[in-house]
């Protein structure tokens, strides 16, 4: 059986971030995402850090604009509502 969503991806913003954070309580999340965050604020969106329990990774695609991203996604929602 096929993948629906492969087969119709969704459009992707010009900045897509994933961030992974493990820890043992709330307050320690705080820190990472905070570490994290402020590597990326000195460094720049194509940094990719793991730090500890925590990583982060930033796609770019300086290509992708405001508008076109719009447009890809009416075009997307669209296919989507056919298909099913």
């Amino acid at each position: 059986m096929s993948d629906p969503k492969a087969e119709n991806p969704a459009p992707r913003h010009a900045f897509e971030v994933t961030l992974r954070a493990g820890a043992n309580d709330w307050p320690e999340i705080v820190r990472i995402v905070n570490d994290l965050t402020i590597h990326h604020e000195q460094h720049g969106p194509v940094c990719e850090l793991i730090q500890g329990s925590g990583y982060i990774k930033v796609e770019t695609d300086p290509t992708m604009t405001e508008e076109r991203y719009r447009k890809e996604l009416q075009e997307w929602a669209e296919r989507e509502r056919r298909s099913k």
